[in-house]
């Protein structure tokens, strides 16, 4: 056989087995496109349940906060025709938290929802004063409750307040430098149903007239009406109450009283100062 016969069955053997081998191993198949993910919405239910968490207060050393988480959802029953009356509180429907900034660890002391307007640590971190709205019934108004949860006992203790005048709907809390007592603002009951009765006869009377002559025009007045408080410590056991500062109107800075910052024992960040303007003719 000749060079140049061997040289051409030899391409014609490459050319057969490259064909064989492109039949045993086809290419591979190009994968079908993927539907794309539907868009997440974001839809207003999913706003109601929307979790909005508020800082209470802080231990002095830093160890235990107190926290309240809020949704939209629990809080939708606002009565709009009572916006300006200066004894209506819109529902704050909440759950109270107590938090251990070292393990991370959570205490509920109130399983429900609650209306908490205002938490304070006392001085060693043991116990938290707590103003809570409750009310008795449908047809009942506000009241708010004086109460102290012992954190190393999980133990919730209502102050038995006494005396005439309640803790004010707008008061602040804070404990005095013994941990014995707490500071709040008290409002007469008194002046409450003569602001809800001035309240209705602004909405519901049949001619309502302002005077430019008088300091402030009724509606203005009727806003000032929520200042006027006297400043007082509750005992924490017995409830008798100590009036640290006449009734007068308080700016809103009185929830951290410092009628007694001469006695105090040391200086806090959450220490505020009080403003009164004593009015004789009102007390």
């Amino acid at each position: 056989m000749s060079k140049q016969l061997r040289f051409a069955l030899v391409v014609a053997v490459i050319g057969l087995v490259g064909v064989g081998a492109g039949a045993q191993t086809p290419p591979p198949a190009t994968p079908a496109p993927q539907a794309a993910p539907a868009p997440s919405v974001f839809t207003a239910d999913d706003m109601l349940n929307v979790v909005t968490a508020s800082v209470l207060d802080l231990s002095d050393d830093g160890r235990f906060v107190a926290l309240s988480t809020r949704r939209t959802r629990d809080n939708a029953d606002t009565d709009n025709r009572r916006y300006g009356d200066p004894t209506y509180l819109s529902p704050s429907a909440v759950r109270l938290l107590v938090t251990d900034t070292e393990n991370g660890r959570t205490q509920v002391p109130l399983a429900d929802l609650v209306d908490i307007r205002q938490a304070a640590w006392s001085h060693d971190g043991r116990r938290l004063a707590i103003l809570q709205v409750v009310r008795p019934g449908a047809a009942s108004e506000w009241a708010v409750r004086l109460r102290v949860w012992d954190r190393e006992r999980a133990a919730l203790l209502d102050v038995p307040l006494k005396g005439e005048a309640g803790v004010a709907v707008n008061s602040g809390l804070d404990w005095s430098p013994d941990d014995r007592r707490l500071v709040v603002s008290l409002r007469s009951k008194v002046r409450d149903a003569e602001a809800r009765a001035r309240f209705k006869a602004l909405t519901e009377g049949p001619v309502i007239v302002q005077n430019a002559k008088e300091p402030f025009l009724e509606w203005d007045d009727l806003n000032r009406a929520s200042r006027w408080r006297s400043i007082a410590e509750v005992d924490v056991t017995t409830g008798p109450s100590v009036p640290c500062c006449p009734s007068g109107s308080s700016s809103r800075t009185a929830s951290r009283a410092t009628a007694r910052s001469s006695r105090s024992r040391r200086t806090s960040p959450r220490r505020r100062t009080t403003t009164s303007s004593a009015d004789p003719t009102r007390c």
